[in-house]
């Protein structure tokens, strides 16, 4: 049965990730994103890994569980939709810097903390 997930006092208290892996590696040789959320400002954080170190191969799938691209239906989807977003602004990137995708990752979070969400109707 789902749960209802509670509610984050605070914020960076509760925070889901992923990783979008499968990436060109790039000159500096990551292939692979870590994205973290805060579930209570929405904030997130887009971290370039290299897949052969990705934390969720080293230490945090073990300890915590974490299944990578995996649908969760108790975290609201919340992670798999900044992912969808995340590959959409790093795509129109990847078609000028194919190898150099990870020097846009600061600019892609910029955009994303800041875009303002428009009231639902």
């Amino acid at each position: 049965m789902l749960q209802p997930l509670a509610v984050p006092a605070w914020k960076w208290e509760d925070v889901h990730m992923d990783f979008i892996v499968g990436l060109p590696r790039t000159q500096n040789g990551y292939d692979s994103i870590w994205v973290i959320i805060d579930r209570f400002t929405k904030l997130a954080h887009f971290i370039p890994v290299k897949n052969r170190l990705c934390p969720c191969t080293v230490f945090l799938k073990p300890l915590l569980r974490i299944e990578a691209r995996s649908y969760h239906p108790q975290t609201s989807g919340q992670v798999e939709r900044v992912n969808q977003i995340l590959e959409d602004m790093l795509r129109a990137c990847a078609l000028t810097y194919s190898t150099m995708w990870d020097e846009c990752l600061p600019l892609a979070e910029f955009a994303y903390n800041n875009n303002v969400a428009e009231p639902p109707i």
